[in-house]
C-alpha cells in the first residue's frame, strides 16, 4: 500500500493500475482472440489483475466518491483485461465491455469491498455479502440504463438491457463470434466501412 498526504490513495492506484497492464501484457500472449482458452479459463486467469487492481480496497474504496480520476483509472485498466476476456475487439466501449464479462465496474466492487469489511470489523449486523452483490448490480444497472440512444453502446444495451438475468444465465459463453455480435464492434460491413471512413483515402493515379 502506497499513502500520501491527501490520503486519496493516488499513488497506491497509480501503481496498481501500472502493475496490472505489466500482467495484462503478459497475459495478451496467452489469451488471443481466436484459438485461445475458453471464457471459464480466461476469467480464472484474469482474475490475477484483479486481485492487483483491488489490493486494499477496503481502505480506499471511500475516496473513490472525492477523487474522480481514481475512478477513470481504474475502470480504464479493467476494461484491458475484460477485452480479453471475452476476445472483443479493442475498440468496444468500456460499459460495454462490463456487460459482455458480467463483471460490474471497479469502482463498484471496491465499495462493495469496503462495505464488506466494515461489517466484519466493526462486529455489528449489516447487510449480508448477497444483498451487498444486489445493491452492486443494481447500482450498476442504473448506470447502464443511462447510455442513450445515441451512444454507441447502445447496440450492447438493446440485446442486454437486464444485467441481472445476464449474469445470472447458466449458458452462452462468450467468445470471439458472440461478443462481435453483442458489441457491434467485428468483422463484418457496417464496422469496417466505418473504420474505413474515418480515415483518410489517398488515391493515386498512374500515367502511361
Amino acid at each position: 500500500m502506497t499513502i500520501d498526504k491527501s490520503l486519496l490513495f493516488k499513488s497506491h492506484i497509480w501503481n496498481a493500475a501500472a502493475e496490472a497492464e505489466k500482467i495484462d501484457t503478459q497475459l495478451s500472449k496467452i489469451m488471443p482472440n481466436v484459438g485461445g482458452p475458453r471464457e471459464d479459463r480466461r476469467r480464472l486467469l484474469s482474475s490475477v489483475v484483479h486481485s492487483v487492481l483491488l489490493y486494499g480496497a477496503p481502505s480506499w474504496g471511500h475516496t473513490l466518491g472525492v477523487a474522480p480520476v481514481n475512478v477513470k483509472l481504474l475502470n480504464r485498466t479493467q476494461r484491458k483485461i475484460l477485452l480479453r476476456c471475452t476476445s472483443a475487439y479493442c475498440t468496444v466501449l468500456e460499459v460495454a465491455s462490463n456487460v459482455l464479462s458480467s463483471t460490474p465496474p471497479y469502482n463498484l466492487l471496491a465499495r462493495e469491498r469496503k462495505a464488506e469489511f466494515d461489517v466484519r470489523r466493526t462486529g455489528q449486523d449489516g447487510l449480508p455479502r448477497n444483498e451487498l452483490k444486489r445493491l452492486t448490480v443494481a447500482k450498476w444497472q442504473a448506470r447502464w440504463d443511462d447510455v442513450g440512444p445515441e451512444s454507441p453502446g447502445q447496440w450492447t444495451r438493446r440485446l442486454i438491457p437486464n444485467l441481472t438475468k445476464w449474469c445470472a444465465r447458466g449458458f452462452g459463453r462468450v467468445d470471439f463470434h458472440l461478443s462481435q455480435f453483442l458489441s457491434g464492434h467485428g468483422c463484418f460491413g457496417k464496422y469496417l466501412c466505418l473504420e474505413k471512413s474515418s480515415i483518410p483515402c489517398v488515391l493515386t493515379v498512374r500515367t502511361h
